[in-house]
């Protein structure tokens, strides 16, 4: 099985649907392949445009951390991310983090700053897989089978 991603630059994507009934989400969203992610989460510009209520969601036992130090931890319990696999979707029914900045205490080019960050494909589905990235060959795939 391939899922098969893109760049934009010199950034490695995949494109999933993501579905929850507790949230009424059913969009399609871009996620950065990132392998120091150890969880896959959504950042605030998606956050934002799914329309997702933060005060809403419960949050987990622990807080997730980066570079930036920690932030406002949520958990979509029922999420599911679906991944085109050779013309096939692939569905996965895992827990989504979300974080969320207090964006009303930081300044103008902060807040640019983090609604710019891409939602983060992490190690929790990159593990399950074969990863396979050549900027140059233009390949992004997420693979069962090694190569």
């Amino acid at each position: 099985m391939n899922i098969r991603g893109f760049f934009k630059q010199d950034a490695p994507y995949l494109s999933a649907h993501i579905q929850s009934d507790s949230q009424s989400l059913d969009s399609d969203i871009d996620f950065l392949i990132d392998t120091g992610a150890s969880r896959t989460v959504l950042l605030d510009k998606d956050v934002h445009f799914l329309g997702i209520k933060v005060s809403k969601l419960p949050k987990p036992e622990k807080k997730l951390g980066g570079v930036g130090g920690s932030v406002e931890t949520y958990l979509i319990k029922d999420a599911s991310l679906s991944f085109m696999t050779d013309g096939k979707p692939f569905e996965l029914k895992l827990p989504v983090f979300v974080l969320s900045h207090d964006l009303s205490k930081m300044s103008i080019g902060e807040r640019n700053s983090i609604l710019r960050m891409h939602s983060l494909l992490g190690r929790d589905i990159i593990n399950s897989f074969h990863l396979h990235l050549s900027k140059d060959d233009n390949i992004v795939l997420l693979s069962t089978n090694p190569v």
